[in-house]
């Protein structure tokens, strides 16, 4: 059962539930700026590297990932 979203109200959370992304990004000046707009409804995790970000995703289901297209350790 799917649940819907309603795309145009704007909104930092799902029913009601906090947004968990994910972000694969290895440059560390770029991860702090990120963070910078955490919220308690944006949660934003930081992967390292691609193989960090698979084993992260296997861990916690995310709503929104963003990644790097060039990432050590499996791009």
């Amino acid at each position: 059962n799917k649940e819907s979203v309603n795309l145009n109200t704007p909104t930092s959370t799902i029913n009601g539930l906090p947004v968990n992304i994910l972000v694969a990004e290895d440059n560390r000046l770029q991860q702090r700026i990120i963070k910078n707009i955490e919220t308690k409804e944006l949660l934003i995790d930081i992967a390292n590297d691609g193989e960090e970000a698979v084993e992260k995703v296997r861990d916690k289901s995310y709503q929104l990932i963003f990644m790097d297209f060039y990432m050590p350790n499996n791009d």
